[in-house]
C-alpha cells in the first residue's frame, strides 16, 4: 500500500500558479479492494465454498476549482484547469440530482433509484458512482480559505457541502460463496444477451453486459494468474520510477549499500514530495550528473549541463564535487561554483543543480546523520535568499 501511494504521489502533477505554490494539476484516486473468506480453507483439487466478503476503499482528493482571473494560468496549465472545473461541475450536478430526488422520496441514495443520474458525464463522477448512490459508506472533507479574497469560492464550497448533506447512503453485507455469484452472474448474461437480441436498441445493455463480463472474468480467475498480473504491474511501475529515482524505503537492503554509504536526498517546498528522491555516492566511486545517458546519474532541467559535474567519495567521510562543464549551474550553499572548481561537501550542504533541482548531502558517518529518515522540516525549501540571488 505504501509502495502506491508513493508511486502515485510521485507521478502527480503539481505546478505553481498565482494562488498556489504548489497546486494540483489534477484529481487523485487511491482504489483498494480487499476480499476475507470465511470457512476452512479446502484441500487441493476440492470444491471451494467458503463465504467472500469483497470491500473496496475509495479515496478520492479532488483539485480546487479554479478561476482564470485569479490563478493567472496559460497554456497547458489552462487547459488543465478547464478539464478540473469540468470534473467538479460534473459530480455537483451528480449530487444535486442525488439531493433532489432523494428529498423528494425520502429514502436512501441507493434505494431511490439511480436511473438518468448523469454518472457518466466524466470520469470522476463514474468513479464514484458506488460511493454516492451505492452499498456505501461516504465521508466527505471541504477545505476552505480564510483569505477575504477568497469569499466567493468559501461559500461556493460550504453550499456544496451543504447539498452533500442531504444524501445518505446505507452499507449492507452481503454474504455469498463464489459459485453462487458467478452462477447469479452468468444467469444475467444470459437474460441481457436474449434482451439485447431482442431489443431495437441493444446499445443500452451493450454496457451493462461489458460490466457483467469483466466481473465474471474477475471472479473466475485463476489465484495464480491474479498473483502474476499483480507482479506484471509492480514491474512496470518500478520501471516508471527509474526516471523518478530512488526511494529510501528498503533501498540498502534492495541494492546492498552499507548503512555509512553518503547519499543526495532531495528538498522540496511541498512537504509530500520532499526526501523522495536518493543518490548514493558508494565508496572510492565517482558520480557523474548531467543530461547525458552515459552519466551515472541523469538529470533533466533548465541549466543541465550534458556532463555537469563529478561527485567522489573517498572513504565515505569524504564528499568532494567538481564542476566539468562551463555551461549549466552548480550553487553549493549560495555560492556559485565556477568550472573546473573542487570543494569538500558536508553533511547537511545544500547542492542546487540546475534551476529546478535542490538535494541535501548527507554523510551517515557523521553524528548528526545516523538516521536514514530525515524529519520533513529539514527537507524543506525554505530561506533560499541566497540560492535565490546567485545569477
Amino acid at each position: 500500500v505504501h509502495r502506491l501511494v508513493a508511486f502515485g504521489t510521485k507521478r502527480r502533477a503539481m505546478a505553481a500558479t498565482a494562488m498556489n505554490d504548489h497546486s494540483s494539476r489534477s484529481h487523485a484516486v487511491f482504489i483498494m479492494k480487499l476480499q476475507s473468506l470465511d470457512g476452512t480453507r479446502p484441500a487441493e483439487g476440492e470444491q471451494e465454498d467458503r463465504t467472500e466478503l469483497h470491500s473496496r476503499i475509495n479515496l478520492i482528493d479532488l483539485a480546487g476549482a479554479e478561476r482564470q482571473s485569479k490563478v493567472c494560468t496559460s497554456g497547458t496549465l489552462m487547459k488543465q484547469g478547464c478539464a478540473i472545473n469540468k470534473g467538479l461541475s460534473a459530480l455537483a450536478l451528480v449530487i444535486k440530482e442525488l439531493s433532489e430526488r432523494q428529498g423528494r422520496s425520502g429514502s436512501s441514495a441507493k434505494s431511490s433509484g439511480t436511473s438518468g443520474i448523469p454518472f457518466r458525464a466524466s470520469k470522476l463522477t463514474w468513479l464514484l458512482k458506488d460511493s454516492l448512490a451505492g452499498n456505501s459508506k461516504t465521508h466527505m472533507l471541504a477545505n476552505i480559505s480564510p483569505a477575504c479574497e477568497s469569499i466567493s469560492e468559501t461559500m461556493s464550497t460550504l453550499r456544496f457541502a451543504a447539498s452533500v448533506k442531504t444524501i445518505k447512503t446505507v452499507a449492507t453485507q452481503n454474504r455469498c460463496t463464489r459459485d453462487e455469484l458467478v452462477s447469479s452472474l452468468r444467469q444475467e448474461l444470459e437474460a441481457l444477451r436474449a434482451r439485447m437480441a431482442a431489443s431495437a436498441e441493444p446499445a443500452k445493455q451493450q454496457v451493462q453486459l461489458l460490466e457483467r463480463e469483466q466481473l465474471l472474468a474477475e471472479l473466475t480467475a485463476d489465484y495464480k494468474v491474479q498473483i502474476d498480473h499483480a507482479k506484471l504491474m509492480q514491474g512496470a511501475r518500478d520501471a516508471v520510477l527509474k526516471e523518478l529515482a530512488l526511494s529510501t524505503d528498503g533501498i540498502q537492503t534492495a541494492f546492498g549499500m552499507d548503512s555509512e554509504t553518503p547519499y543526495l536526498l532531495n528538498m522540496a517546498t511541498c512537504s509530500s514530495l520532499a526526501g523522495c528522491l536518493l543518490y548514493y555516492v558508494p565508496q572510492n566511486q565517482q558520480r557523474t550528473i548531467g543530461s547525458a545517458p552515459d552519466n551515472s546519474i541523469c538529470l533533466s532541467g533548465l541549466g543541465i549541463a550534458e556532463h555537469l559535474c563529478v561527485i567522489e567519495n573517498k572513504d565515505n567521510k569524504t564528499l568532494t564535487i567538481r564542476k566539468c562543464s562551463e555551461d549549466g549551474r552548480i550553487v553549493l550553499n549560495g555560492s556559485l561554483l565556477e568550472p573546473g572548481t573542487t570543494r569538500k561537501l558536508q553533511n547537511g550542504h545544500r547542492l542546487c543543480l540546475g534551476r529546478a533541482l535542490v538535494l541535501r548531502v548527507s554523510l551517515p558517518s557523521a553524528q548528526s546523520a545516523r538516521v536514514l529518515h530525515h524529519a520533513k522540516t529539514d527537507l524543506l525549501l525554505q530561506n533560499l535568499e541566497d540560492e535565490g540571488a546567485v545569477v
